[in-house]
């Protein structure tokens, strides 16, 4: 009887598991999927002004979510990223 418990218990504790790992996995898709757009837009505007910062952080803006997995060191890059053109200028 202690053992059906316990197997019950376990499940439980798996499903909560699970929803939270699916939880993660959308918010990473979504900060990809956002850091691809910007990363997009940085590069049609390095190409098209000739400006080498806006179209490198663009390629990596659109690469980076490929190798990060963490939705905090997602968030952190990208945001670096982003503001990398406005800060270094030549």
């Amino acid at each position: 009887m202690h053992n059906g418990a316990k197997v019950a218990h376990s499940r439980g504790s798996w499903a909560v598991h699970s929803t939270r790992r699916v939880v993660d996995m959308m918010g990473n898709l979504f900060f990809g999927l956002v850091a691809g757009a910007v990363g997009l837009a940085y590069i049609t505007y390095g190409k098209r002004q000739s400006k080498f910062v806006p179209l490198v952080a663009g390629v990596l803006l659109c690469a980076y979510p490929y190798f990060v997995d963490s939705g905090l060191w997602l968030a952190i890059i990208g945001a670096l990223l982003v503001v990398a053109p406005f800060v270094i200028d030549f």
